[in-house]
């Protein structure tokens, strides 16, 4: 089970046993990336913002590249291209696997998901020529067996061939991965939001409380006070016994009273049972009180908002692009945004642009003329 946790640094330690770098203290550093994102209703808003304006509308070209098929699984160019900025957008990282023929030239690409993927430990001269994959590093024992290794991405053809004879043959070697890690390095990158964990986590646990607040009625607006022990009066011989765990005469009263307070208030009363006497023996008698309940909603408000406000910053996204209407807009004030978001993201996009024209050298024949490879900004209106 993988754990929402934040640290303070994102630490990189040998794993001895299976020879590879852990990506985080736990080695589950990305698969935490993807919990957080899948239940902050924030954090998801502003990673897709920032996938939407780094793809933008498209390849710049037109001449039917975009919708080339580009593996045997029928992918197409344009959804390459988005699949490396989601990943882009949430880990700051992405890997693309590249088949070839018997030639060495590209013939198929596929994106891998960027939290399968660990990077073994460097060679003596500091080298990291392998990627290792596994579909689930969270499994409590993982052999070495199930862990498919990946030759890393390089031009050099003397390379490539030394790299398919240690595989046995090209029929046995498995291709390359070409990973972009921090910075566009051979390292695991901080994900897009790692500045902000903490902010990350305070929203997921805010929706969390106000959830369990309206399904359980956690606060009661009164208590009543009975002057028994259920037990005690009993009519039922299975709830007198010593011992007994039964509560059949409780669970009468208790329905009892749910039922006069219908379903909309069910839980807003709280019962206890107190069989304490006065000073003259007698028993103390029913007792109700009002509890004043303090009101939440101001901290949650506020709270709330300082966290989303936290999150958009450390993307740098002005709130209007994710709530126009709270915030009043015109066509003007949002054709600024969009130009100054499109300024944000132009070197991401230029990252994007790099990578598929590198991708796309040495392709098996032809199939962009035009060699341009550019994203168009993303437009308003």
């Amino acid at each position: 089970m993988i754990t929402i946790t934040a640290t303070d640094t994102l630490t990189f330690k040998e794993n001895r046993r299976l020879g590879i770098i852990n990506f985080g203290e736990d080695n589950l550093y990305p698969n935490h990336t993807q919990t957080m994102s899948d239940n902050s209703g924030a954090l998801k808003r502003c990673i897709q913002t920032k996938e939407k304006f780094i793809f933008g509308n498209g390849v710049t070209e037109n001449n039917g590249f975009w919708k080339s098929v580009i593996n045997p699984a029928g992918l197409r160019v344009d959804q390459l291209t988005r699949l490396i900025t989601r990943q882009y957008s949430m880990h700051d990282g992405f890997a693309v696997h590249i088949g070839y023929n018997a030639l060495l030239e590209k013939v198929a690409l596929q994106v891998i998901p960027f939290e399968n993927l660990r990077l073994p430990w460097p060679d003596d001269e500091g080298n990291i020529t392998e990627i290792w994959y596994h579909s689930n590093w969270s499994c409590r024992r993982i052999e070495q067996k199930d862990i498919k290794v990946y030759n890393m991405y390089t031009t050099d053809k003397e390379v490539i061939m030394r790299q398919i004879e240690t595989a046995g043959g090209f029929d046995k070697w498995g291709g390359h991965i070409m990973y972009f890690g921090e910075v566009g390095r051979i390292m695991y990158p901080h994900n897009s939001f790692h500045a902000v964990l903490e902010d990350v986590i305070t929203d997921i646990k805010l929706k969390k409380g106000r959830n369990a607040n309206v399904s359980t009625n956690f606060m009661p607006s009164a208590i009543i006070e009975f002057p028994f022990l259920f037990k005690n009066i009993s009519p039922y011989p299975e709830d007198r016994k010593e011992n007994s765990t039964t509560t059949l005469f409780k669970d009468e009263i208790m329905a009892a009273l749910e039922k006069y307070q219908g379903n909309e208030n069910l839980g807003k009363l709280m019962a206890l049972e107190n069989p304490s006497v006065d000073k003259d023996g007698k028993h103390i008698p029913f007792n109700i009180r009002k509890l004043d309940i303090q009101n939440f909603d101001k901290l949650f408000e506020s709270t709330e908002s300082a966290v989303k406000a936290a999150i958009r910053g450390i993307y740098n996204q002005p709130e209007i692009l994710h709530d126009t209407v709270a915030t009043g807009f015109s066509t003007e004030i949002m054709n600024d945004m969009y130009r100054y978001y499109n300024s944000i993201t132009s070197d991401d996009r230029q990252i994007i642009e790099e990578t598929m024209m590198e991708l796309f050298s040495g392709w098996y024949y032809d199939i962009n003329p035009t060699k341009n490879y550019s994203l168009k900004p993303l437009t308003f209106a």
